[in-house]
């Protein structure tokens, strides 16, 4: 842009060829601004070039105003207004760009007077880049102290050549003085406790010789002699290899150090107060390591405590058991499960293994979880007592307890023998007393040649009966002994011995008896309950007979690896399992119309099978018979 014609000292006078040079290479430009004729005379050599005002500018002074920016036209004018003679006047002001952008210039000048005309004659410089800088450090400084206040802190920036230190942020308030009355870094350091002084200025000195960060704590003197704890963190920065600057921030924790003096003297009372208890105390933290304990924490254990403080809760040493005697597995003990549900675990009874003493202990164990302010789990207290003298105590109870169980069980169990000794000696005797009666009837009303045959069964019989009831009064005394004694029996000899019995009941219903022993012919097993067992499946089937088929039983034997299994089937009236098949073994039950049924026959033979541990199934279909298998255990060849 052409500079305008003018008529003035600045547009006529020819500048030295140096001046222009350095003003060029400045972006500065002469200017005299007439006040009176209100125009302005610009250099006339190339600096004026470097100001790419709007096309629209005509020369005039009016012409710039209108391209300053409209928030600095009232300062411009004001400060216009208020020139006075021979004093210098700067202005700072945005002017429009022909690309439509503000520039920053800045006019220094002097205002004269000459013919009767106020001159305000100097220098304009583009500014646009220095200004910019300004106001980004002006906007950061800005922000910077927002964020001191806002956190209650002190930032510094001290320069290591000119020992000046520039402060912000709450330096009133935590310091007590201002910013102007800290001073430097010698003001700084007569202020910190004479205690805290060298460790301290060691800790900036080790810092600043390796380029590095520092972090100290010391105590500050304020203006009315209180000391106050101080956090001081910091860093160096380098200019050419060496330290240049110090950045750093202050903040108060004089509250925060008071806590920790109270916490610690809260914890000597604490430790003071657990060493006088016979109860171990142990704080473990997260690794389920102690790290705070007392004397019988270790002692307990037969510990020293070098040796107790580095071990943890899992190590497999302990070899613990649990009350049973049971190993216990680390998730089981009570610390682990307390971190685990975040709940308190009382009274778990633990056997520990001393590894120094070789021996086992038993404690009881408490253990309670400590929360920090963000609701997790920091510490578990673990409290244990020595319960082995009552462990002791419980173990002789508990073995007294079980003596007079297994006193009271043989009480029962021979209570249930006497009845099931007299349940037997009534059924048992039942037979051969019906037969005694019916052969005295078949006596009295048979002729006298026949008298005599009835007479040998009579005997017979009563034989028989005799040789029952020496065999319960042994099993009597084998019950009193505590003991029922067994012996190898004979099958085909113990189902003689009962047919002989039941004789008449044979004859009269005609019964045949088919049997098979040849796999099986013998087992070890009471005569006595053997021969009960045979003779009340035998007498069943010979009170319910089949009224259509010709009465039939069949006896049979097997092997089963180390079982005897014994098979006795007939085709009586048989049984509805249906109904009747939760029953068939009660006592008293009876499924048939007949007189002489009393139920007790298959109770007994129930029970004395269940008496020896063997094991009695029964499969029947009405009119079409039963069959009845019974397996003697562990009948070894």
């Amino acid at each position: 842009m052409e500079s305008p014609a003018t008529e003035s000292f600045i547009g006529n006078h020819v500048l030295d060829r140096r001046i222009r040079t350095t003003l060029s290479n400045a972006k500065i430009t002469l200017c005299e601004l007439n006040l009176t004729k209100r125009i302005i005379n610009w250099s006339v050599d190339d600096s004026f070039h470097f100001f790419e005002f709007s096309k629209s500018y005509d020369g005039t002074f009016d012409g710039y105003f209108e391209l300053i920016h409209d928030d600095d036209k009232d300062r411009v004018a004001n400060a216009l207004e208020n020139l006075e003679l021979d004093r210098y006047v700067t202005l700072e002001h945005r002017v429009m760009w022909v690309d439509g952008t503000y520039h920053w210039l800045e006019a220094i000048g002097k205002l004269y007077q000459q013919d009767g005309m106020n001159l305000l004659i100097g220098t304009i410089q583009d500014i646009t880049d220095r200004k910019r800088l300004q106001i980004e450090r002006e906007e950061w400084e800005r922000k910077h102290k927002v964020i001191a206040d806002a956190a209650g802190i002190i930032v510094y920036d001290y320069d290591i050549s000119s020992g000046n230190i520039l402060w912000s942020g709450n330096v009133q308030k935590i310091l007590s003085f201002s910013n102007e009355e800290m001073g430097d870094i010698d003001r700084w350091g007569d202020l910190i406790h004479p205690d805290d002084r060298e460790e301290t200025f060691k800790a900036l000195e080790e810092a600043q010789a390796n380029l590095g960060t520092f972090e100290v704590y010391y105590r500050f003197m304020r203006k009315n002699g209180e000391y106050r704890h101080i956090y001081d963190k910091g860093t160096f920065l380098s200019k050419r290899g060496k330290a240049a600057r110090m950045l750093g921030m202050m903040s108060d924790v004089t509250e925060l150090m008071q806590s920790k003096l109270a916490l610690q003297e809260s914890e000597n009372r604490f430790k003071s107060l657990m060493n006088n208890l016979n109860v171990g105390v142990a704080l473990y933290d997260e690794n389920l390591t102690p790290k705070i304990f007392n004397n019988a924490a270790y002692e307990l254990l037969g510990m020293s405590k070098e040796a107790f403080e580095g071990k943890t809760v899992t190590d497999p040493e302990w070899n613990v058991i649990d009350g049973d005697g049971n190993p216990m597995v680390p998730d089981e003990f009570p610390i682990v499960q307390s971190i685990k549900t975040g709940e308190t675990i009382r009274q778990v009874v633990m056997g520990v293994y001393r590894p120094t003493l070789r021996d086992r202990v038993w404690l009881m164990v408490d253990a309670e979880p400590i929360w920090n302010e963000f609701e997790k789990i920091d510490h578990v207290i673990c409290t244990y007592s020595n319960f082995t003298a009552r462990k002791r105590m419980e173990e002789v109870l508990k073995e007294k307890n079980q003596q007079l169980k297994i006193t009271t069980n043989e009480v029962v169990r021979r209570n249930e023998r006497l009845l099931e000794f007299a349940q037997i000696v009534s059924h048992n005797l039942r037979s051969p007393l019906s037969s005694i009666k019916g052969l005295s009837e078949l006596y009295f009303s048979s002729d006298l040649q026949d008298r005599d045959q009835s007479v040998e069964y009579i005997k017979d019989v009563c034989d028989k009966a005799l040789e029952t009831i020496d065999d319960l009064n042994q099993v009597l005394k084998m019950q009193q002994d505590d003991r029922i004694q067994s012996s190898v029996v004979q099958f085909d000899q113990i189902l003689d011995s009962v047919s002989e019995l039941l004789k008449i009941g044979l004859l009269e219903n005609n019964i045949e008896i088919e049997t098979d022993f040849e796999r099986a012919p013998r087992i070890s097993y009471p005569s006595v309950f053997l021969e009960s067992i045979l003779l009340n499946l035998l007498s069943n089937s010979i009170k319910f007979t089949s009224q259509t088929e010709k009465p039939k039983v069949i006896i049979r034997t097997e092997r089963n690896a180390d079982n005897v299994v014994l098979h006795f089937i007939d085709n009586g009236l048989g049984i509805d399992l249906s109904k009747y098949g939760s029953d068939i073994f009660s006592f008293g039950k009876t499924f048939h119309d007949n007189k002489n049924s009393k139920g007790v026959g298959l109770f007994l033979v129930k029970n004395q099978i269940r008496a020896m541990g063997d094991e009695i199934t029964v499969e029947s279909e009405v009119n079409k018979g039963t069959t009845f298998k019974i397996v003697f255990k562990n009948q070894y060849e």
